[in-house]
């Protein structure tokens, strides 16, 4: 029907998609007054209607968003009914999809609308033969993004970063037209995504590249019923990542550490095959998160599970517009904490504290649900740059730090941007601000800094000492028979040593210096590369894919100029 709940919709598509996997099943149009039926096998089933024209699409129950779809479940030869539709009106985003002269369209490009403040997507379609599409939308503010099978997929306007992309404002009925693209030829990563083994396929998971410089997303596929999966990226170097519900998200060639993640570098219209993905089975903390009260949703936030011993970060996942979240991790103990912009961050059960968190133990499959966060908004700022020694040089990628000056409790941090600056939301109070990062010594602003609510205070800065990287203990716990890459962040003008041992770490380890190391070190951007291929001088045989190896742990040390 159309929003007055009375008014037949003729000629709309209506879908049936397997429920567990996303997988269409089968489609109908409704005829003139609005009834239609669809025939299926016995199953359960998201259900929606989509692409009728000045209506927006919607799956059952009144949701855009098929992770939030209500299951219909059907039983042979039953009949299941009164799965009624009420659409809402549309704004329209139109445009076109071309190759990169400008003029030739790409047909069957997937051009997608986000909700520009939560990232979440909300509507899209196919171009037809001219390259031409359509979207429906809601009143609202979006991020449009077109992408096709062989090009680099792009927001608009002539982008490739989400954060970056042009805002498209839209009203119902309003068409916005003229958002066309241009696409560049994109460089191909392909793979497959298993099981743990490396035989059974996972349909349905997600894999993305991840530039491997900013950590920014920057496309991303999902596998077919063989597990397989083909990502088109501009000319760069990646870092890729891939995830399925009910499996345990990992980077490639098997870490859950970006740092340790091996870096595809690519150059269009390069392809690079058998990035392979070998996932294990997961358990799963799911819950909500709500602003203070309990009731309001907050879309969008952060929430992390962090290794309850260690204090590490083992995995993270964004909530949706309902505030929802789903975490898959590795059997083990965990802390969860969650964060937003504009919220001050908390551990679960409501502590600032990592040692009064509660701990969550799970042993995969099993699942824990109902871990819930109540947000206090941080209704105050302190902003300010982080500056080399010089004071005028900035300090990119940084970190600055909040505690509070009564309790000594961290209440938020932020990172740099490339000009040194920063922003820190914080609730009204008194902290201390601390600064520092990889290579610059921690340093304390001399006094504590009061804000009141909705206060901003500016201007609070830093300039930091530069230290040389101290020793960093780097571990590969996994055979790995191709050579292994390690990779950490680089420093113009240094020199380093690298040192290797086998067996458990601790301090009774021997360690053993790779000679001459420096000469097989090379350099992509800010990002040193070393690759131990266990043929180096003074590698003992002892290499990856050996059995007696199957941990090997590295230390790098740099010697500044």
């Amino acid at each position: 029907y159309e929003d007055d709940g009375v008014a037949p919709i003729g000629e709309a598509s209506v879908e049936a998609d397997d429920f567990e996997t996303g997988d269409w099943a089968a489609w109908a149009q409704t005829l003139p007054d609005g009834s239609y039926t669809i025939w299926v096998p016995s199953g359960t089933y998201s259900v929606n209607v989509f692409r009728v024209e000045g209506w927006c699409d919607q799956y059952y129950l009144n949701t855009p968003y098929w992770d939030e779809a209500t299951p219909v479940s059907v039983s042979a030869p039953g009949e299941t009914s009164g799965i009624d539709f009420v659409l809402q009106p549309a704004a329209t985003i139109i445009g076109q999809v071309f190759q990169n002269d400008g003029v030739t369209p790409i047909p069957d490009a997937w051009v997608s609308a986000f909700d520009a403040a939560s990232g979440s997507w909300v509507a899209g379609g196919d171009t037809e033969h001219d390259g031409s599409y359509s979207i429906s939308v809601p009143s609202g503010s979006y991020k449009v993004r077109a992408e096709a099978d062989g090009w680099a997929s792009q927001y608009y306007d002539g982008v490739d970063n989400f954060d970056e992309a042009s805002i498209i404002a839209v009203n119902v009925p309003e068409e916005r037209g003229g958002i066309d693209f241009v696409l560049q030829r994109g460089a191909t990563i392909t793979g497959h995504v298993y099981e743990m083994g490396g035989v059974t396929p996972i349909a349905g998971a997600s894999v993305g590249a991840v530039d491997a410089t900013t950590g920014d997303w920057v496309a991303w596929d999902d596998t077919d019923q063989n597990g397989s999966y083909s990502i088109s990226v501009p000319s760069g170097s990646y870092k890729v990542w891939a995830d399925a519900d009910g499996w345990v998200g990992e980077y490639y060639p098997g870490t859950y550490d970006f740092d340790q993640a091996s870096t595809i570098t690519l150059t269009a219209p390069e392809q690079r095959s058998g990035v392979n993905f070998a996932l294990g089975l997961a358990a799963t903390i799911t819950g909500h998160v709500y602003e203070m009260g309990g009731v309001t949703p907050i879309a969008g936030a952060s929430v992390g599970a962090v290794d309850a011993t260690t204090g590490e970060w083992v995995t993270w996942d964004q909530t949706d517009a309902g505030g929802f979240y789903s975490i898959s991790v590795p059997s083990g103990s965990y802390k969860v904490w969650a964060h937003a912009d504009g919220w001050v961050g908390e551990y679960y059960p409501g502590t600032y504290d990592f040692d009064q968190a509660s701990i969550i133990t799970l042993t995969a499959p099993q699942q824990r649900t109902g871990i819930d966060f109540a947000l206090l908004e941080a209704s105050a700022a302190i902003k300010g740059h982080v500056y080399q020694q010089d004071g005028v040089t900035p300090v990119a990628g940084g970190s600055v730090g909040a505690t509070d000056d009564a309790t000594g409790l961290w209440m938020a941090w932020a990172q740099t941007e490339d000009d040194g600056s920063y922003t820190l939301r914080v609730a009204p109070g008194t902290y201390r601000l601390d600064a520092g990062g990889l290579r610059w010594n921690w340093q304390q602003y001399a006094t504590p800094v009061t804000v009141g609510d909705s206060q901003v205070i500016e201007n609070i800065d830093f300039s930091l000492e530069y230290r040389p990287l101290t020793i960093q203990v780097l571990r590969w716990s996994t055979i790995w028979t191709g050579g292994l890459e390690l990779h950490w962040e680089g420093q113009s003008g240094a020199s380093y040593r690298i040192f290797w041992s086998t067996g458990s770490l601790g301090n009774g380890m021997t360690w053993h210096e790779v000679p001459n190391a420096q000469d097989d070190i090379r350099q992509e951007g800010d990002t040193m590369i070393w690759t131990d291929r266990g043929t180096a001088p003074g590698m003992d045989g002892s290499r990856p894919g050996d059995p007696n190896a199957r941990q090997r742990f590295y230390k790098v040390k740099e010697e500044s100029e």
